[in-house]
């Protein structure tokens, strides 16, 4: 197919704008309709090849635009200059371009080429029930991915009020909700039923409506709440420091009088716990790590508990480690271990027995922990979402069934600090604090670090090129929500009303207007 831009191509190229922007995280209303103009281009299609190619197209724009930081990001992480990134450019772009071909072809065969009454509403719903499930695919079997992923709902984790509703049925429902927007935005405009626009405005406002009530039945309840689990001071310890130098073995004594410091400044603040960052120690844990045996010299005489990153042999032969974190007390008393269970392929763990190697090394692969048991503090129970963990919800879901009460999520984001990624980062982070409405603790190197309130509100969030020490006074408690308690219920839900809509739209119809 000859692929000129005739009008369609470009209201396709200008469709990658608003998706380029929620991939970017862009604070904008066009979130809300991330979609629509794609839907318009698609509503005169009858070829499939074209349905296709013209996924394609937005596709390939879309990942021209916002794949570029892994040309430098992949040069950063393996040494080896920009043309490996330039390879995995390509190769994700091809992949993504594909992806949206192959979505754009499933649009033309899931619409019908009549029309009747409630056409939008059938159509809508069941294409916005789809995407659900194409997001859930996302997140529940391509979960090795989670920092290249870019799943429909996370925009939208920028507004406090529309996701107070997640705490019902996790982050999918943002996803329908966008979907089922741009879907009828795009047909009301394409027929020129202007009126009925009122209805895509009035599912936004009756969803804001809906999270603020949420929101302040919420804050309510823990106020009057009583107080099995006193609050407690944190102390967040953000290195920031580039990678590249972090890993180098010569700044091993640098590294280490600088945590110093921040240690000794943290035991003129009263803090109770430190907070560490992913891999904060670049060296391999051992019982008598001169380290460890200095810092606790320094700290317990303060009674300071210790959540701290550094790595765990698995098979120091083959290298192949745990990512860990490892809680201190006073006395040098290791009382507990969390091991990352979900290791990033091609960068952690092979993927088709291909692995990114690391740049200062011959490369090292993450071995996986098994435990969703959080760490046992003498302030709670912390639930750990090391790094990219926090973009999948069942992890943290886990966590908080087996009785954590707060939340920490340990990251290094100094491979992508100037990139979407990171702000992604911090909102997945977010979304999981109010889905389980526990507060949460994020600690990324390089990237955000901060306390995000249960509600979700973000008080005093950092970003900073600088070491920094952030304090947060955190509230444990013993809440379960309904989609901790139900994890699955919603995209299966949608699985039926998919299924339902599409035999509805594919039958009956279709026999109506025979």
């Amino acid at each position: 197919m000859s692929l000129k831009l005739n009008k369609k191509y470009w209201l396709l190229l200008v469709s990658a704008i608003p998706v380029t922007m929620s991939i970017q995280m862009v604070d904008s209303p066009l979130n809300w309709f991330v979609y629509a103009l794609v839907f318009y281009a698609f509503m005169d299609l009858e070829k499939p090849s074209d349905a296709f190619w013209r996924g394609a197209f937005i596709g390939g724009v879309a990942a021209i635009l916002n794949f570029f930081w892994i040309v430098s990001g992949a040069g950063k992480f393996t040494g080896r200059g920009v043309l490996i990134g330039m390879g995995i450019t390509l190769i994700f772009t091809v992949i993504f371009a594909l992806y949206a071909g192959i979505l754009g072809w499933i649009i033309l065969f899931l619409k019908r080429k009549k029309t009747y009454k409630w056409e939008w509403l059938v159509n809508g719903i069941y294409l916005s029930s789809f995407w659900v499930l194409v997001d859930a695919f996302m997140i529940y079997f391509a979960k090795g991915f989670a920092l290249c992923l870019f799943v429909t709902y996370i925009p939208l984790a920028q507004n406090l009020y529309i996701i107070q509703l997640t705490t019902f049925t996790g982050p999918l429902l943002l996803t329908f909700i966008a979907v089922f927007l741009s879907y009828t935005t795009a047909y009301f405009i394409y027929n020129k039923k202007w009126k009925m626009l009122a209805v895509p405005l009035g599912v936004i406002i009756f969803c804001l409506l809906t999270g603020s009530i949420i929101l302040n039945n919420y804050e309510d309840k823990t106020a009057a709440s009583d107080a099995r689990h006193q609050p407690f001071k944190a102390a967040i310890l953000a290195q920031n420091l580039d990678p590249q130098f972090k890993w180098d073995p010569q700044n091993g004594d640098f590294l280490a009088r600088q945590l110093f410091d921040m240690n000794r400044e943290v035991c003129k603040s009263g803090a109770q716990l430190t907070i560490w960052s992913e891999s904060a120690i670049p060296w391999n844990y051992t019982p008598g790590d001169d380290f460890l045996r200095v810092l606790d010299s320094i700290t317990t005489p303060h009674h300071i508990t210790h959540l701290i990153g550094m790595n765990t042999d698995y098979d120091r032969k083959n290298r192949i480690f745990y990512n860990s974190i490892y809680c201190m007390e006073p006395h040098h008393n290791v009382v507990g271990r969390y091991d990352k269970r979900l290791a990033l392929s091609l960068i952690e763990k092979p993927f088709a027995g291909l692995l990114i190697p690391f740049y200062n090394s011959t490369g090292f692969r993450v071995q996986e922990g098994k435990s969703d048991q959080p760490l046992s503090t003498p302030y709670g129970n912390a639930g750990i979402l090391l790094c990219n963990e926090s973009v999948i919800p069942d992890l943290t879901y886990a966590s908080v069934e087996q009785g954590a009460n707060f939340l920490v999520n340990p990251g290094n984001d100094g491979w992508f600090s100037d990139t979407y990624i990171s702000r992604q980062h911090l909102y997945h982070a977010r979304l999981r604090a109010v889905e389980t409405r526990k507060d949460l603790i994020i600690n990324n190197n390089d990237g955000y670090s901060g306390k995000i309130e249960s509600t979700g509100k973000m008080p005093a969030m950092n970003k900073s090129a600088d070491a920094m020490i952030g304090y947060a006074t955190i509230l444990p408690n013993d809440y379960k929500t309904f989609i901790v308690k139900h994890p699955h219920w919603f995209p299966v839900f949608c699985l039926f009303v998919f299924l339902f809509f599409l035999s509805y739209n594919y039958f009956f119809i279709k026999r109506k207007h025979k």
